[in-house]
């Protein structure tokens, strides 16, 4: 999460307000909220908090603010084959592009 929000941030910095896309391989989504996850574990939550799609964390998160946030339509998903529900709901809504393995199979 602080790789990806930190380059946002240096992107928009120094290419003059310019927007990072982002290349997300994996076979999870990790883009569940606080409260669209089962589980609550933060390790599947850092695209929701880098977009902004999670509600603006407090404690240790705190620090993330609009400077660091990466645009949803500027992220691609390559690999995605473990994904919740709500994740999908999520990707659909903002628009993000999503190529599963069976996509990627075929």
């Amino acid at each position: 999460m602080g790789t990806l929000t930190g380059m946002a941030k240096a992107v928009r910095e120094r290419l003059m307000g310019q927007e990072m896309a982002v290349i997300y391989v994996d076979a999870h989504a990790d883009i569940n909220t606080p409260e669209t996850s089962p589980s609550g574990n933060i390790h599947g939550m850092p695209l929701a908090f880098a977009t902004g799609i999670a509600r603006r964390a407090e404690g240790p998160l705190s620090w993330i603010s609009n400077e660091h946030l990466i645009n949803p339509k500027k992220i691609v998903y390559l690999g995605l084959r473990d994904v919740d529900g709500a994740e999908w709901t999520t990707i659909h809504k903002h628009g993000i592009r999503a190529f599963d393995m069976r996509e990627i199979r075929e």
